[in-house]
């Protein structure tokens, strides 16, 4: 019964069987959650954010075990925790109203990119052992999408005057 119940979570509840695209449709499925956590502020945003990476290392090593691969593409939990790490900085950002959404589809864009590419260290980070490895490429991916999301928003800010 725990088993299924991981691979239940681990999946998404399924959105990890979805063909060719499942990391994509888990993080986009995420946003929803997302905007709704941000309305909640930073100490609130960060603490659903670091027990959900907690819980995600634990169930995706669980559910890793049962489908019986180091690293099954049908687990997705942890393109989750790397998509809300990814939009920390809107927690604390001063967005302008209406413009929330646009915003999280930059940080959705950008923790996409980091997560499929894998530069660097985002790909080294998937040597740690068992669900650590699953879940840590997304959340340094995420990481990276935040200070660079982060930074074009300042930027963008900065050019704009306001």
């Amino acid at each position: 019964m725990i088993d299924r119940s991981c691979v239940w979570m681990a999946t998404l509840f399924g959105v990890g069987y979805i063909p060719k695209i499942p990391g994509t449709v888990a993080s986009l499925v995420t946003l929803p959650a997302v905007y709704c956590l941000l309305k909640a502020g930073l100490p609130a945003y960060a603490l659903v954010c670091l027990l959900t990476i907690l819980l995600a290392v634990g169930i995706c090593a669980r559910a890793a075990r049962v489908l019986g691969a180091a690293d099954p593409h049908e687990i997705v939990l942890d393109e989750v925790a790397g998509q809300m790490t990814a939009c920390i900085p809107l927690a604390w950002m001063q967005a302008p109203a209406g413009r929330t959404w646009a915003l999280l589809f930059v940080f959705f864009a950008l923790f996409r990119l980091f997560d499929i590419t894998k530069p660097g260290f985002v790909d080294k980070a998937q040597e740690l052992p068992g669900g650590w490895g699953i879940v840590m490429d997304d959340i340094v991916a995420g990481l990276l999408a935040a200070c660079t999301g982060w930074i074009v928003y300042a930027a963008a800010r900065a050019l704009t005057g306001g």
